[in-house]
């Protein structure tokens, strides 16, 4: 369930980003400096026409679903950096207390590896074919001689990561997420 309320709207992000910024300028500086291009680019990067978006992705009961504002805001900072694996990304933002406050995470709390997967699996649902039902029973393996190893079991996986043009999955999620965004921002902007 996502709830306004968990949504951390933009005007409050933007508020808190200038108190802590702030308040570690004497401390980091040159860190503070080091991601000016990308405090620039996430302050004016309004999020608030993606709840509408993404609202419907979620169940009406449950527990609410936090940090999806954060951790979309965060998506845009990873790919805007160039890391493209979510788990260095957390291990990233876990160590890096100026980059969790520009995405809008408190630094104490980051939400782990699986909160980012779920949000891009509900996001970006998967374009292949539903997961094959399997037998319980498989049949039992080739015993192998000495010295010989198993063949890959999945020897296609990054072709099936990497499109042909060699674009992963969270920069196609990426490009995605923008079109939607700016397809609802239009949408709001031409009611008024």
């Amino acid at each position: 369930m996502l709830k306004p309320q968990h949504f951390l709207q933009h005007s409050l992000y933007q508020k808190n980003l200038i108190s802590s910024l702030k308040s570690l300028l004497p401390l980091y500086r040159d860190r503070i400096e080091e991601y000016s291009e990308l405090i620039d680019k996430l302050f004016y990067f309004n999020l608030d026409p993606a709840y509408n978006i993404l609202s419907p992705l979620y169940s009406n009961t449950g527990r609410p679903a936090k940090y999806q504002a954060e951790i979309l805001r965060s998506l845009v900072a990873m790919t805007h950096l160039k890391i493209h694996s979510i788990t260095n990304w957390v291990k990233k933002l876990r160590t890096d207390r100026v980059l969790a406050i520009i995405c809008g995470f408190d630094p104490d709390d980051i939400p782990g590896v699986g909160t980012f997967y779920d949000f891009l699996s509900r996001v970006c649902p998967s374009d292949g074919e539903p997961g094959k039902i399997r037998s319980p029973h498989q049949n039992p393996g080739k015993n192998l001689k000495k010295g010989e190893k198993l063949p890959p079991k999945h020897p296609n996986v990054i072709s099936l990561i990497l499109q042909p043009g060699g674009v992963g999955i969270v920069e196609r999620c990426m490009k995605r997420i923008l079109i939607d965004y700016e397809l609802e921002k239009a949408r709001v902007y031409s009611r008024k």
